[in-house]
């Protein structure tokens, strides 16, 4: 082998080892940003009424702030990066006692994109009707609801730009003599 066939096969051999270390390096920087995601998750839901005069209780009518009730859920980032959030949409329904929809009570999107940095928080919050959240507390025998279902769905991309969907479920718990109102998270 002449010198200049060893020179050669020494230039491509520091070729190679340039690429092995180039392929090296985006592994070990994609496995560090994948380590680092975003997360999105749901904490929990609630209702706001500023119109109320108890915070349980609501008749139509009875609001003089014109305020309109609303239905919130708090979602955290619980990541070690941002996350931007791209879609996000919600549900509130009755259903019958087995959990089959029977009547959409309010549905809604929300204004995106917004950035969730990590290890903060963001209110979504979807307003209803007064005589909704009144049937929703003290249903009729005439049109009572079985169970109410608070359900969304929030899309958000991470610094690897894959977009992620997160899916948040509440049902809602009445008031009674002994039990406070309430939402239990649920399986979706």
């Amino acid at each position: 082998m002449s010198f200049r066939d060893r020179k050669s096969a020494s230039a491509i051999g520091r070729e190679e080892n340039r690429l092995v270390a180039i392929i090296g390096l985006f592994i070990v920087l994609f496995i560090v940003l994948y380590a680092a995601r975003p997360k999105i998750e749901s904490l929990d839901a609630f209702i706001d009424c500023p119109g109320c005069a108890n915070s349980t209780k609501t008749h139509p009518g009875d609001d003089t702030t014109g305020s309109l009730p609303t239905i919130n859920v708090r979602v955290k980032n619980t990541g070690q990066t941002r996350a931007t959030v791209v879609r996000a949409n919600s549900l509130l329904y009755s259903a019958d006692p087995d959990g089959i929809p029977l009547r959409m009570i309010s549905s809604s999107g929300y204004q995106v994109p917004f950035i969730l940095s990590s290890n903060s928080e963001a209110l979504l919050s979807q307003t209803i009707c007064e005589m909704d959240l009144y049937e929703m507390r003290e249903p009729t025998p005439a049109r009572q609801f079985g169970r109410t279902f608070f359900k969304g769905e929030i899309t958000y991309r991470g610094s690897l730009w894959f977009p992620v969907t997160t899916n948040f479920c509440f049902e809602y718990g009445r008031p009674s003599p002994s039990k406070a109102e309430r939402w239990t998270a649920c399986s979706i």
